[in-house]
């Protein structure tokens, strides 16, 4: 995460990697349900109580919110944060 500001936006990355029922290292991972490795986030800043509804975008450039809600992962709180204008209302 950025740390050049207190608020604003900024990007979260992590490693993803497909592992086996033991552990081990696997190449049999199916790709639609692989994680996103980085993703936006926000650092609200102090401006005011209420949320901009207009603040409501799809966060990835790929058509990868269509899968999350034909799979219904828009109940799962990250998804719907990263999806949120292809979840609104599902």
């Amino acid at each position: 995460m950025s740390t050049l500001g207190k608020c604003g936006f900024g990007q979260q990355r992590r490693s993803v990697q497909c592992m086996s029922h033991t552990g081990q290292p696997s190449s049999e991972c199916v790709e639609t349900l692989r994680p996103v490795m980085m993703q936006q986030c926000e650092n609200k800043c102090d401006s005011g109580p209420t949320e901009n509804p207009e603040e409501c975008k799809d966060v990835n450039k790929v058509a990868y919110c269509p899968l999350v809600l034909k799979f219904k992962f828009c109940s799962r709180p990250y998804f719907r944060q990263i999806c949120c204008k292809t979840c609104q209302g599902h």
